[in-house]
């Protein structure tokens, strides 16, 4: 399916919320019509598995592919240190969605896991993934993601 001219092209704020506990992830992401894909995370995160339990994140690499006129399909990994600078690991999230009617938000599924310099997956995550397109003429709009947006493309 050609991506060029395809909906889901631009910047949108997501939250990722897993289905084995209340934590919810936030980032930016950018869909550019090439399939390429940047993710902007929090630069420091949450990680009970870690010794100091946070995580530094880097900005997120990857590609997208439209699976349908108001669906897609994504991936990307980011870099993960400790607070010494030492490389934890390279976190990949694969995500699938479907833009809702109103052009201005999206919904679906993501898959998460990490795995070590010895490529040793030791932590996954699945849950709901949605989202908010950021806006040029309004781009406050995408601050917050109402509740009765609840991902359902299971």
């Amino acid at each position: 399916m050609a991506q060029q001219h395809h909906p889901a092209i631009g910047s949108w704020r997501i939250m990722l919320s897993s289905d084995e506990s209340d934590s919810e992830n936030h980032a930016l992401i950018t869909l550019m019509a090439d399939g390429s894909l940047v993710s902007s995370p929090p630069s420091v995160e949450q990680f009970p598995l870690s010794a100091d339990g946070v995580i530094f994140v880097s900005t997120g690499h990857g590609a997208w592919t439209a699976t349908g006129a108001d669906r897609v399909e994504l991936g990307f990994i980011a870099q993960a240190t400790s607070s010494r600078g030492e490389l934890l690991g390279f976190g990949s999230v694969h995500a699938t969605g479907q833009e809702h009617a109103d052009g201005t938000s999206f919904s679906g599924r993501y898959h998460f896991e990490i795995a070590g310099p010895d490529e040793i997956v030791f932590a996954t995550e699945d849950g709901d993934v949605r989202g908010m397109r950021i806006s040029a003429a309004n781009p406050e709009s995408a601050r917050y993601l109402p509740r009765s947006m609840a991902a359902s493309a299971r």
